[in-house]
């Protein structure tokens, strides 16, 4: 809409993604991988929508929704080559 009053504020997230590879008999590749993400676990919203209608009166009625995102979260793999 281009309107300052329905946009949202920026945002600036930071992960880590830490990676360990090993070998074991019988298996070629081990690879445990862990990622933390948002780790300052800051509360935002990456978008939303905006709904507005005339209500009875002739007046303008507008409602801004937004969809907030995860703090800070956790995501462990395992991944194993034969």
């Amino acid at each position: 809409t281009s309107s300052k009053q329905r946009s949202i504020d920026g945002f600036d997230v930071h992960d880590i993604n830490v990676n360990y590879s090993f070998s074991l008999p019988g298996i070629k590749a081990v690879t445990a991988n862990l990622l933390v993400a948002n780790i300052f676990n800051k509360k935002y919203e990456s978008n939303g929508y905006t709904f507005g209608y005339i209500n009875e009166t002739g007046e303008r009625e507008s409602f801004n929704y937004y969809f907030p995102q995860a703090t800070t979260n956790f995501l462990l793999g395992l991944n194993l080559k034969f």
